[in-house]
């Protein structure tokens, strides 16, 4: 299995990688009002204003409940994250999953399709000449847009490859795709597949690893941590393989069975998202138009989501340990709540996506928050995932979970959390009884 490796960092001595693996990467507000996000229940009601940037927790108001103040223009993706509740958590292990909800008359765009569930008929693939990798074409034989969404991956006769922008390509047209490589070169053996996005998607941390915010100098040694640490040795040692490495492959079905179905959405709304913590810090935020795209590509997240938890098992000697389950799964809904209001930012910055669309990019403490939208104002796609390099480093990047029920093993942060406790309110010292002395004889 290796030596423990912290799931945030590059593998010890990564500075001096010497090693076999070759990686190669290519990087190539319209309505104003208010808008309420709540919890899955009465209880957990949260008003939120929309506007600027998160202003203001109001002064009497019952905690967790936080209003951000400002009536000016709403941009799409703020109007789609204000119309969510959070759901209940589902917890396994070291993941809690908490669904996302929105009114069930929500849509994606119209005439578009998600490349994961396009016939792989419809989709063509240019490789460049003379033995270069990258950049591939991306060709479109729909007569509807083909969505491609970062963290997806390809499956060239080389070398698997991962979409590091959203892509909208639209009918019957083409564009140069950007994509890093996240494998080895295909043994010769190997037979040689068309090129197809496949179902599966990149673990979060490998999607922040190829996003634009990470170090990409650190690329090639933190894909080969992940490839050792889930026991992949053999074929083209891929990103696109972890689940099935050796040493996770029966965790990541544990995860899968217990976490693949979300609890099914309240009358009047739909399930288009979800929000994740890994043993108490928190992970991804990632939200679609509607249930329809959602559902399309679940599969395969519940499934990077799975590798992700396992990885980070392996890594701290947990694979075969019995985890208890806290039995307060809910104890993180308030710190998830308060993290989706800081996206609100009335003029986020933007910028034009391959061919067609429109990014909406907002910066949060924990991160930077990219949405795609269409059509002017029709959001499509939202994803946040939470910089690995600050993961429990400090108190205030974990989430506080409250009430924590009885566990076998506590997690890393509530150990923290209770720690902290401690600082702030040490028990007194049990008073000692006063000398008295002996009555004189």
């Amino acid at each position: 299995m290796g030596e423990k490796c912290d799931a945030a960092a590059p593998p010890r001595g990564a500075g001096n990688y010497t090693g076999s693996m070759s990686f190669r990467t290519h990087r190539s507000a319209t309505a104003a009002g208010r808008r309420r996000l709540v919890g899955a229940g009465p209880a957990l009601a949260l008003a939120a204003v929309l506007g600027a940037v998160l202003a203001a927790v109001v002064p009497g108001v019952s905690p967790g409940t936080v209003h951000a103040l400002d009536r000016g223009a709403v941009n799409p993706l703020t109007r789609h994250f204000a119309s969510l509740q959070v759901g209940p958590g589902h917890e396994f292990r070291l993941l809690t999953i908490h669904p996302l909800f929105a009114n069930s008359l929500a849509r994606g765009p119209e005439k578009a399709r998600l490349a994961a569930g396009a016939n792989p008929d419809t989709l063509g693939f240019t490789a460049p000449s003379g033995g270069r990798v990258l950049p591939l074409r991306l060709d479109n034989l729909l007569e509807n847009r083909l969505i491609v969404f970062p963290g997806q991956i390809v499956r060239s006769d080389r070398y698997d490859l991962a979409f590091t922008e959203h892509v909208v390509v639209r009918s019957r047209s083409g564009t140069d795709a950007p994509l890093t490589t996240i494998s080895e070169p295909a043994p010769a053996a190997d037979p040689r597949p068309e090129r197809r996005v496949l179902g599966a998607w990149l673990p979060p941390t490998l999607r922040f690893a190829i996003g634009p915010d990470a170090p990409h100098r650190d690329l090639p040694f933190t894909l080969q941590a992940w490839a050792r640490d889930a026991g992949i040795t053999t074929g083209r040692v891929s990103a696109a393989d972890l689940a099935r490495g050796t040493v996770v492959r029966a965790r990541v079905a544990d995860y899968v069975r217990a976490l693949g179905a979300l609890s099914r959405a309240p009358a009047g709304l739909q399930t288009v998202g979800y929000a994740v913590v890994v043993d108490g810090t928190p992970l991804i935020v990632e939200s679609f138009a509607d249930g329809t795209m959602l559902d399309a590509v679940w599969p395969g997240i519940i499934e990077s989501l799975a590798v992700e938890a396992a990885v980070t098992e392996a890594r701290e000697g947990l694979l075969g340990e019995e985890i208890a389950p806290s039995g307060q799964p809910d104890r993180f809904l308030a710190a998830v709540r308060a993290l989706l209001l800081t996206f609100y930012e009335r003029r986020p910055e933007s910028h034009k996506t391959r061919q067609t669309g429109t990014v909406l990019t907002v910066t949060t403490p924990r991160g930077t928050v990219r949405g795609l939208v269409l059509d002017k104002d029709v959001f499509v796609h939202a994803v946040l995932v939470t910089d690995p390099r600050r993961r429990g480093k400090n108190p205030e990047d974990d989430f506080e979970p409250g009430v924590i029920g009885r566990k076998a093993r506590p997690t890393q942060a509530e150990e923290r959390w209770r720690d902290r406790r401690k600082d702030r309110d040490p028990t007194p010292p049990r008073p000692k009884p006063p000398d008295i002395p002996a009555p004189p004889k």
